[in-house]
């Protein structure tokens, strides 16, 4: 593989076509193996960085200074969620103007067992969820061994549980839980760089890590400016491309990270 692709062509209409008819699309390239590698070794420069600069705060699941303006971290997301090819992609589903609702840095050490259970993103109408797009890009390669995501096809457009009503209830429980663990769904399987995007209310899953290195993905979840705010649950976004208009959300400067690091305390 090449060290560099070309121009960000977005998608074809075929690609459009076959996101909204079964919820995602997967293998879309942006960095090479070299780029790829290259950005994960700088953000696990700036994790260990993080780490001395915190002292006994790192352990405070609370603790995030990455969410302010000029932090290192916040610039290296920043660069991975603008990425040329990544706005292209999420272009080609929401159109030209796009924001940045927040971002997730979901890391799977090697040997962690913990599965993330069937899910949706959002229990908003449909015609809201459509508005609504979650682009996870792996700094390392995707697999079943390491804990890649699974996609139900075509969820999206089906019905959620009556338990599903808020953000509280994305997690599929009980029999519905128990229906869609008979099915082994579509397995997020990419190389290394590539990016897949998904409809909020894609249900999803991914399974623990048994291989003998991190998984690293790196998920921005974009929205319209066309978003309802209740519908997006942000008052604020970040401008990622194009205009705010209708202007539905206010302009901020950074957008919120998720990130549980190494060494943090988890939550029960």
């Amino acid at each position: 593989m090449t060290d560099t692709f070309q121009t960000a062509p977005g998608l074809t209409d075929e690609q459009v076509q076959l996101f909204w008819k079964q919820g995602f699309i997967h293998g879309i390239p942006v960095l090479s193996a070299t780029q790829a590698s290259t950005a994960r070794k700088k953000f696990e420069a700036l994790e260990t960085q993080a780490a001395v600069d915190a002292g006994d705060r790192w352990t405070d699941p609370d603790y995030s200074p990455w969410n302010k303006h000029n932090h290192p971290i916040q610039l290296w997301c920043r660069a991975m969620s603008t990425h040329p090819r990544v706005l292209a992609a999420v272009s080609a589903i929401l159109g030209p103007d796009v924001l940045i609702r927040n971002a997730d840095v979901f890391i799977k050490e090697p040997g962690v067992t913990r599965r993330i259970k069937w899910h949706v993103d959002t229990t908003a109408p449909l015609e809201s969820a459509r508005l609504m797009v979650t682009a996870w890009l792996g700094l390392t390669a995707s697999t079943v061994e390491n804990g890649c995501m699974d996609f139900i096809p075509g969820s999206h457009l089906e019905a959620l549980p009556p338990s599903a009503v808020d953000r509280n209830s994305l997690t599929f429980r009980g029999t519905a839980l128990e229906a869609l663990d008979q099915q082994s769904g579509f397995a997020n399987e990419m190389p290394i760089g590539h990016l897949s995007l998904h409809c909020f209310r894609t249900v999803h899953r991914s399974n623990g890590n048994t291989s003998g290195d991190r998984r690293f993905g790196y998920v921005t979840r974009f929205v319209s400016p066309q978003a309802n705010p209740k519908a997006a649950e942000c008052g604020m976004a970040y401008l990622a491309t194009g205009e705010n208009k209708p202007a539905n959300l206010t302009l901020q400067k950074t957008f919120p990270i998720s990130w549980t690091h190494r060494g943090a305390r988890r939550q029960p």
